[in-house]
């Protein structure tokens, strides 16, 4: 099985320790894939300062495959977390760096490299949105996270992006079960099969677009919650794939009920550690 993401890049800058940590939601998901096992790439955009060569450093350090990534120069993709009141908050970011002014495009050498891959996972800060449709001919399985941000709850934005995924991705804990479960329905008619809503501590609920499955959260006292909902998610479509989901063949009950539990677990985990997934680098503030 291998497994590849494609898209967005970043380090999270913690501007209270003056620590940079690799990151980025594609490029968590191929590194939680790795640390479950699988074979697993990263193809998207690099700059050329320091918190580039850092990604890339580290990447390359726990054996993700870079072959497919381009790099120019100008600033990578950066975002500044703070300390308020005990909790780390987004203070900003740079939009993405340069992977923002000249996001990849897929050539056929691209797709044939992609079609490799039993999954494909982006995400809405990959400026991916063009290029989905292109997936479409392959074998592999597409994914995609909608993060929590409102603007990518759109009408226009959810009927440009839903015909070409299979399985989407969105945080909302800030939601009424009932408006998760409004949404959900509404992303599969616009022809994504299968919807994962991760609500904190509340748990998560899925939807394979005829049953409604929730889960429950696995409570810890988090040194950093970072990256968690990007472990779940990684988790969650590991073990669906591990036990058989493909375009052709559907996960049944046991198995989604085993993989929200086996990701919780997971997910639960990833809080004990400092950053999305470690590997911090003290940089000079200036």
């Amino acid at each position: 099985m291998k497994v590849i993401g494609f898209g967005d890049n970043v380090v999270d800058k913690y501007v209270h320790i003056d620590t940079i940590y690799p990151g980025g939601n594609c490029v968590n998901f191929a590194v939680n894939a790795k640390k479950l096992g699988v074979d697993s790439a990263y193809m998207g955009v690099f700059g050329n300062d320091e918190a580039a060569r850092h990604i890339i450093d580290t990447l390359t350090e726990i054996g993700i495959d870079l072959s497919q990534c381009v790099q120019y120069p100008g600033e990578n993709g950066c975002s500044e977390v703070g300390l308020v009141d005990g909790d780390r908050v987004l203070l900003g970011w740079n939009d993405g760096g340069v992977a923002n002014e000249k996001p990849m495009v897929l050539e056929k050498s691209e797709l044939d490299y992609l079609g490799e891959f039993q999954l494909i996972h982006s995400s809405c800060y990959s400026k991916t949105e063009l290029e989905l449709a292109k997936l479409r001919s392959l074998d592999s399985l597409v994914s995609f996270d909608f993060s929590e941000d409102e603007m990518f709850r759109q009408e226009d934005y959810l009927k440009k992006v839903c015909p070409n995924i299979d399985f989407a991705l969105f945080s909302g804990g800030s939601s009424s079960v009932d408006q998760i479960k409004e949404l959900m329905m509404k992303i599969v008619s616009y022809g994504t099969r299968y919807v994962l809503a991760t609500r904190g501590t509340q748990g998560t609920i899925f939807f394979d677009g005829e049953t409604f499955y929730e889960g429950t959260a696995k409570i810890v006292k988090p040194i950093d919650t970072m990256g968690c909902g990007d472990s779940f998610l990684t988790a969650f479509l590991i073990h669906l794939l591990q036990y058989g989901w493909s375009k052709m063949e559907q996960p049944n009950e046991e198995t989604i009920r085993e993989g929200l539990k086996k990701a919780a677990d997971f997910s639960a985990e990833n809080c004990f550690i400092e950053g999305a997934f470690g590997y911090g680098k003290k940089y000079t503030a200036v």
